[in-house]
């Protein structure tokens, strides 16, 4: 019997072997594992070390082999060697992907494909820019301390007009702020006045950081305004006009102060006046009106509407001419004209009965103008007078249709200072009087289109003219033929400087036509006239006109108020408009309105006259029915006369 291989092995070659674990039989007899190999259970498999990276190649020892360094497939780079499984580069450099680097390059600083921004170094591994506050800003070394794109901060521009100080944006110029996107001095700047986006408003500069509105304007809460004109800011901010009030010199006017109305007869002859008013120098009033032409009613009272005094006067009357009050005295005249000639009548301060004078004439025709007292304890009265007529101790022979007067007489007792006369001519208005600050007297007239003579000056029409307080005459204007050019109406006013301001009537035509009256012109739209005011220089030279058109003109008058401010006060009816409606216009210096109000009524109401001093402004006129001064309606209906008292 032949010999045994123990039990697990087999004999190859005559000798035994474990093909399990033989790495020259494994397996099988013959079969020889290669370099790098173990039997294993009866395969060839790579040594612990090793590794099979290539399908049916040998075993490599991947602690030294280049191709495959630590594992299949991992080369180390061409300058590299396999040291221990890993690829290690020659001294400094390190390897990255298939290359050997530097890690201490700007591309690979520290690390591999760390890449340094432009500006950088490299140091220690470490990529360092330079600078007081270094940093990288999209790939950039920036200086925050200094960069104005990155200031302090990266992406942080700097505004237009700054520059980056130790990290903060400061502006350039000393005195300006940042505000937004740019510099702004805040101390000028009107979009960022004293603090960034405070906007002035429209008509405003900024000053000293605070926003001051440009010329008279006044700021307002976010707006400028002009406070003497501005409603909701008359006078200052909070100050706001009342319904039916307009702002005018910074006060709201006019302030209505009391209002009433009368029966009288003025609806049955137009453009004659049945009431006439005065305002003295303590702020009362004078109110004198027709009643049915018989009897003439005067009161005093305060501008409250309480009445001081009345008193009646009994007269045949065609026309009121004007009522007046003398300074300091208070004496009262009243003028007016009907079948017994021009009765002039003077009251003292409680409506007693001081002394009257009535201008008669047996041939001839006798018509009033107004009245005013002067400073030097005079009465002045104008008119026109026809055939022999005494003054009073002076006796006139004029034309019978009628020459112009001035008469004069002391205001205690009426005895006749002198008087003065116009003729050559027709004298179709009576003479309206004016007394200057100075005693000069203004008058104005129209002749009937004839020549006449104002002291050596021949005027044909409307004329107005300055006289010394002893009528000499200074200067005379003609204002042109009735149809033509102006025609005055109601009494011309004298400012505390002199000023002469006229009303009158322009006529116009069957279209737009402009009217030249001293140099000054006023256009008048087709089918219409107008009332105007016409305003002169002291010395006579025209300055201004204005006024507005109507379809009727009443009778206009004018005054001065205590502030130098001229007024027109006018009945018409308006373009279109059927019925006439009362108008107040206030001007200022340049002839533009200040303010004008309109007394609204149900029915017609007419304009009289109209008086102002010592900041009151009287008005009186008539209305058929009820009328609004101000203060609500009043009751009123044909032939009723009403007075309205302002504070202007």
């Amino acid at each position: 019997m032949g010999c045994m291989c123990p039990t697990g092995q087999i004999s190859c070659g005559g000798q035994c072997t474990d093909l399990s674990s033989d790495p020259l039989a494994c397996g099988a007899c013959g079969r020889a594992c290669t370099s790098g190999q173990l039997c294993r259970d009866g395969d060839c498999v790579c040594a612990p070390g090793w590794g099979q990276c290539s399908l049916g190649g040998g075993c490599v020892e991947l602690a030294t082999d280049h191709a495959h360094c630590g594992s299949c497939g991992r080369a180390c780079p061409p300058d590299a060697a396999c040291v221990a499984g890993t690829c290690t580069c020659p001294s400094g450099l390190s390897v990255c992907g298939s290359e050997c680097r530097d890690l201490g390059s700007l591309t690979n600083c520290g690390a591999c494909d760390r890449w340094c921004a432009e500006g950088a170094t490299c140091a220690g591994g470490s990529c360092e820019c330079p600078g007081v506050m270094p940093a990288v800003c999209a790939d950039f070394c920036v200086d925050l301390a200094d960069d104005e794109d990155h200031c302090g901060g990266c992406d942080q521009p700097c505004a237009l007009g700054a520059s980056c100080v130790e990290g903060t944006c400061a502006c350039n110029r000393p005195g300006e702020t940042i505000c937004g996107d740019r510099c702004y001095a805040l101390e000028s700047d009107r979009l960022h006045c004293g603090r960034c986006d405070r906007v002035c408003p429209t008509g405003a500069s900024c000053v000293s950081g605070g926003c001051v509105c440009d010329g008279a304007a006044t700021l307002c809460g976010s707006t400028c305004v002009d406070t003497t004109t501005s409603r909701a800011h008359c006078g200052g901010c909070t100050t706001i006009c009342a319904s039916g009030q307009v702002c005018g010199a910074s006060r709201c006017r006019p302030t209505y102060a009391s209002g009433a109305t009368a029966s009288s007869d003025t609806g049955s002859i137009p453009d004659v006046r049945f009431a006439v008013v005065a305002v003295d120098d303590r702020g009362d009033v004078v109110w004198a009106r027709s009643s049915y032409r018989s009897t003439i009613h005067v009161s005093s009272r305060g501008a409250d509407g309480t009445v001081r005094w009345t008193s009646t006067i009994s007269a045949s009357t065609e026309d009121l001419g004007g009522t007046c009050v003398e300074p300091g005295a208070h004496r009262v005249g009243v003028v007016f004209w009907g079948s017994r000639g021009v009765e002039i009548h003077v009251l003292d301060d409680t409506g007693a009965r001081v002394w009257s004078r009535t201008l008669s004439s047996a041939t001839g025709r006798m018509r009033a103008g107004n009245c005013v007292f002067s400073a030097a304890g005079e009465l002045v009265v104008g008119g026109t007078y026809g055939g022999s007529v005494d003054f009073g101790g002076d006796t006139r022979a004029g034309d019978t249709y009628g020459d112009a007067f001035l008469a004069t007489y002391a205001s205690a007792d009426g005895v006749l200072v002198r008087v003065s006369t116009y003729g050559g001519g027709t004298t179709e208005e009576p003479l309206q009087v004016a007394i200057a600050p100075d005693g000069d007297r203004v008058i104005t007239g129209e002749t009937g289109g004839l020549s006449a003579t104002v002291g050596s000056t021949s005027v044909n029409g409307a004329f107005v003219a300055r006289l010394s307080p002893t009528d000499a005459v200074r200067w005379v204007y003609a204002l042109g033929l009735r149809h033509d050019y102006l025609r005055p109406i109601g009494r011309p006013a004298v400012d505390s400087r002199g000023n002469v301001f006229v009303p009158g009537l322009l006529q116009g035509s069957s279209s737009d036509v402009t009217r030249t009256v001293l140099g000054l012109s006023y256009t008048i739209t087709r089918d219409n006239d107008a009332v105007v005011l016409l305003a002169l220089a002291p010395d006579g030279s025209g300055t201004w006109i204005a006024g507005v058109d109507s379809d009727y003109v009443g009778i206009p008058a004018a005054a001065a108020a205590v502030d130098d401010t001229p007024v027109l006060a006018v009945g018409r009816s308006a373009p279109g408009v059927s019925g006439f409606t009362p108008q107040v216009f206030a001007y200022r210096t340049d002839g533009s309105v200040m303010w004008t109000r309109t007394f609204a009524t149900t029915s017609t109401a007419d304009v009289a006259d109209v008086a102002a001093a010592s900041s009151v402004l009287a008005i009186t006129g008539s209305a058929s029915a009820s009328i609004d001064l101000g203060g609500g309606p009043l009751a009123a209906s044909y032939d009723d006369v009403w007075l309205a008292i302002y504070e202007p």
